[in-house]
């Protein structure tokens, strides 16, 4: 029995490296020689794996989390090779019947049930007394899926497949961390097309690639240091050929109500906080996760060494290397041409409001809407990301660029000094 099963198992692991797998390693450049680990995310599926800076990669097609008819339905098996029992998760986007079934080597159905399951992901218990492959087949009205599975050996009497319930709380796809083992080492499933993002750390640098692959290659990921005057480090991304922030910046050397402002003298808000203290502006909530709005004077000097705030050029060289027209770069307003906007927001909808129009975030910019600051009052958090640039337009006014929930495109226009934008940096050539 032992060498049947190590029989099947040797089986399973030709099927696993399919010549439809993707490798993807990993290189150091810049200012690092190595990479500690990086987090890689599936942004269509939400499945994510961390792996060590010198392990591979390898992207599963068409094993796992599949994207049917426009629709989003999921099937993994853990821990798969197993020994007496193994879980089944399954994950759909509406309420409907499911039929599961369990296939042995022979094609003989040992096992299958029907349940009529809810949105979100539920899990099964999948026992049985013979070692060997087996095919998990999904099927519901429209789609189909299917995995393989191979049991090593069972000490357990009885087999049969039940149902678990709902996983509490579950409405989307699961973040589901792809399994470890000898033989497949670090995986995520992977559909053409799809676009991953690649959390790169080394020491105290942190870098954001984004990648849709199509076939097996080495990324090289360009570290920089992007330190503040308080000491906080911040993620970066390339684009083009140039590197800006990938998260928005919170130095916070002082902080005011949204009564006060001025065009002239610097000033720094952290949205809906109404005091002067610092320590307590950054125990809100909203500078963790927007940092904070600076007026222009005080966006001017506050980007880290080496970085600096971007001018509206450097921002027209952005987005026409994202696909906007040159004629709509340089226009006033908003301009739609390339669906930058989408390019440049962070997906889904934990901090934009729905519906978060176009986001795919497949530059790595990652744009939090943070709001901002006018006529004594915070606006639009959740709905619009606004950055300062430090090119002046007409007195007392500067170039802006705005992004919204609502659709795919930037805006560019110019406000007063004294308004309380974002700001991303840009790392100096």
């Amino acid at each position: 029995m032992k060498t049947f099963a190590t029989l099947c198992f040797y089986c399973f692991l030709g099927y696993s490296v399919s010549a439809q797998d993707i490798s993807i390693t990993f290189s150091a450049k810049g200012e690092a020689s190595s990479i500690d680990s990086i987090t890689a995310l599936n942004q269509r599926t939400t499945q994510q794996v961390t792996l060590p800076g010198s392990a591979t990669l390898v992207l599963k097609k068409g094993m796992g989390i599949d994207g049917l008819n426009g629709r989003s339905v999921g099937l993994t098996a853990y821990p798969n090779p197993f020994s007496d029992e193994s879980k089944i998760r399954v994950t759909i986007d509406r309420p409907q019947e499911v039929h599961l079934k369990i296939i042995n080597m022979m094609g003989q159905v040992v096992a299958q049930k029907r349940e009529f399951l809810q949105t979100g992901a539920s899990e099964y218990l999948f026992r049985v007394p013979v070692d060997g492959i087996y095919s998990i087949v999904l099927n519901t009205k429209d789609d189909r899926l299917s995995r393989k599975v191979v049991n090593m050996g069972t000490q357990k009497i009885s087999d049969g497949l039940g149902f678990i319930g709902r996983i509490s709380g579950s409405r989307e796809l699961p973040d589901l961390s792809s399994l470890k083992t000898a033989s497949t080492g670090y995986t995520l499933d992977y559909s053409d097309g799809d676009m991953l993002n690649f959390t790169c750390y080394s020491g105290t640098m942190t870098t954001i690639v984004t990648d849709s692959p199509t076939s097996s290659k080495n990324i090289e990921v360009g570290f920089a240091g992007c330190t503040d005057q308080d000491g906080k480090n911040y993620k970066v991304v390339t684009i083009g050929t140039q590197t800006w922030m990938a998260e928005n910046l919170a130095y916070l050397p002082a902080v005011s109500p949204s009564n006060i402002y001025s065009n002239t003298e610097k000033h720094y808000y952290v949205y809906n906080y109404e005091g002067n203290s610092v320590s307590e502006a950054k125990s809100q909530p909203s500078y963790t996760t927007y940092g904070v709005l600076y007026n222009l004077e005080a966006a001017l000097f506050a980007c880290p060494q080496g970085w600096r705030l971007p001018s509206d050029e450097d921002w027209k060289v952005l987005e026409t290397f994202l696909g906007m027209s040159e004629s709509d770069a340089n226009t006033r307003g908003i301009r739609s041409s390339g669906s930058v906007g989408g390019k440049l927001k962070e997906t889904g909808t934990s901090h934009w409001t729905v519906p978060n129009t176009g986001a795919n975030n497949s530059s790595g910019f990652t744009a939090l809407p943070g709001g901002d600051r006018d006529t004594d009052a915070f606006f639009f958090l959740g709905y619009s990301a606004t950055f300062w640039t430090s090119t002046e337009d007409v007195s007392p006014n500067a170039w802006e660029r705005t992004l919204s929930s609502y659709n795919v495109s930037v805006s560019r226009f110019s406000f007063y000094r004294w308004m309380g934008d974002s700001v991303r940096c840009v790392k100096n050539e």
